[in-house]
């Protein structure tokens, strides 16, 4: 049996993006998760409140608390570029 060799053919890119973990994480791909988990709260909550696992006032509680987050994370986009854009101004007038 032949073994393949590590990393997997199409794996590089996964695979320094798992390597590089102390990168900074900047705001959007702080969205993108925030998105991802609330997705997967939507899917998956309503089959643990119907099976007892979870109960409807924590679920909703749950969602809501992301949500929150995720309008708050949103809000600082502007504030965000605007912070760019002060920096590339003072950049190029030094230069």
């Amino acid at each position: 049996m032949h073994k393949q060799k590590f990393p997997i053919r199409g794996t590089e890119n996964l695979m320094r993006q798992m390597t590089d973990i102390h990168r900074p994480i900047d705001l959007n791909h702080k969205i993108s998760e925030l998105k991802r988990e609330l997705r997967m709260r939507e899917h998956l909550y309503p089959r643990w409140v119907a099976s007892a696992k979870l109960k409807k006032e924590d679920a909703d509680r749950r969602i809501a608390v992301l949500r929150t987050i995720l309008t708050d994370y949103k809000d600082q986009i502007p504030k965000q570029n605007d912070l760019f854009e002060a920096e590339n101004k003072k950049k190029t007038k030094a230069v």
